[in-house]
């Protein structure tokens, strides 16, 4: 039976501008033998603004879709090409070769044009959709047009055609494991990211370290996303996931040029979960509060859709973060109780308040993001060694940099629902830990 090409096929994870990096160190710590063929010079060619580069060999593809987190999204590069007018577009994409790229003759298009003489995106449209017609009335396809249309994207920029195809359909961050939602929740492969970036500011040199943290909490949890995304952080979301409608679809499943390769058939791909025993990046105590019964009820709901080894690691509360009971719920669960080793357990808290925008504050934002603060840094017990917030970038500027025994160790910039904000980082200083 045939194989298919060995060729390495080049791809573009797509990911949320102000990611890059932190993708990019996902992917080399998963995938060590991507990294290990590049010199440092080439590694920092990995990423561009809003994606990371690649060159894999595709019995990759699978395994970058079901284990990485941080991506919104994974395309193939396609074709790349100088051109200034349409006959020449027209003729271009009538010559390329889409039978190894669509499955019949169905796709979807979209189209960007920046810097070129070719601006007008609808007449680009036009030209690539007659093209690609033109090119399977020459050489129809070997089966009859199929249900899957693939998404084909046209970049424009500087007269430098760019043709991708999309390898993974809906985004990423649609795990399937919700099926309820609070009110203003960040996206899963965001809230994977802060998480891995608090992990990483917790002193641990990679994913696969043995500190990190013990503990994570969450004081607004809403439907518990960054808990959940902590906990599936460094599986295999082919066995993570226990959704009644199975493993989800991507685009890459539906590629006819695999159809001849066992190992790469929808099947076999969806059955071979990855050994990721050497990965270890999760706490072992989750721990939600929200003032809100039916968020509450929504995280529940949600962790009931993951395989989780141990359930009694994990704890809801409805409970005001401002609240006399917040603190005393907090020293029930994390007082300075020790591991099996007999080392304390560490902690860490991450929160993604309100913005004043789909949720009100209840007083200013000037002095609600320091009065939030305050009440993490007064809440942390001798164990809790860092905390990570989300505040809009408009009011930053009102955050401290110290906040009683914790200091701001990084602040990154990203966009969340349209709203600039940026995800602070506070430590506990190392002469009062």
């Amino acid at each position: 039976m045939s194989k298919i090409s060995i060729h390495n096929l080049v791809l573009l994870a797509v990911v949320q501008p102000g990611f890059e990096d932190l993708a990019a160190t996902e992917i080399a710590e998963k995938f060590p033998d991507l990294a290990a063929q590049l010199s440092e010079s080439q590694r920092k060619t990995w990423f561009i603004r809003g994606g990371v580069q690649l060159n894999v060999p595709p019995k990759v593809v699978p395994e970058l879709h079901y284990r990485l987190k941080t991506p919104t999204s994974i395309r193939e590069r396609l074709y790349e090409f100088k051109c200034r007018d349409f006959p020449k577009l027209y003729n271009k994409i009538q010559s390329l070769r889409w039978r190894e790229h669509l499955v019949g003759d169905a796709f979807e298009l979209s189209v960007t044009a920046e810097k070129s003489r070719l601006g007008n995106e609808k007449r680009i449209v036009e030209a690539v959709t007659e093209g690609i017609r033109r090119y399977f009335s020459k050489q129809p396809p070997k089966k009859p047009t199929l249900p899957y249309a693939h998404k084909i994207y046209v970049r424009f920029a500087n007269d430098v055609c760019t043709i991708s195809r999309d390898l993974t359909g809906a985004p990423l961050y649609q795990r399937g494991y919700k099926q309820m939602s609070a009110i203003a929740p960040i996206r899963e492969n965001l809230a994977a990211a802060l998480f891995f970036a608090l992990w990483r500011s917790s002193g641990v040199g990679s994913i696969s370290g043995r500190e990190g943290f013990d503990i994570l909490i969450d004081p607004m949890c809403g439907s518990g996303t960054f808990l959940l995304e902590a906990h599936l952080f460094d599986q295999d979301l082919r066995r993570a996931i226990a959704s009644p409608e199975g493993v989800r679809d991507f685009a890459f499943l539906h590629d006819a040029r695999w159809a001849t390769d066992e190992a790469l058939k929808p099947a076999s791909v969806r059955g071979a979960v990855a050994d990721t025993s050497e990965v270890r990046c999760r706490p072992t105590q989750f721990v939600g509060f929200d003032q809100n019964a039916r968020a509450v009820k929504s995280a529940r709901q949600s962790l009931a859709n993951l395989h989780v080894k141990n359930p009694d690691a994990w704890t809801f509360f409805k409970c005001d973060l401002f609240s006399p009971e917040f603190s005393k719920l907090l020293a029930s669960v994390v007082g300075d109780e020790k591991s099996a080793s007999g080392k304390a357990r560490s902690v860490a808290f991450i929160i993604n308040p309100p913005y004043g925008e789909r949720l009100s504050l209840p007083m200013p934002p000037a002095k609600y993001y320091p009065h939030l603060l305050a009440r993490l840094a007064e809440s942390a017990s001798s164990n809790v060694k860092l905390f990570g917030v989300v505040i809009p970038q408009s009011f930053s500027h009102h955050v401290p940099k110290k906040c009683g025994q914790f200091r701001c160790v990084q602040a990154i910039e990203f966009e969340n629902g349209g709203i600039a904000v940026q995800f602070h980082i506070y430590r506990r200083s190392s002469a009062e830990a």
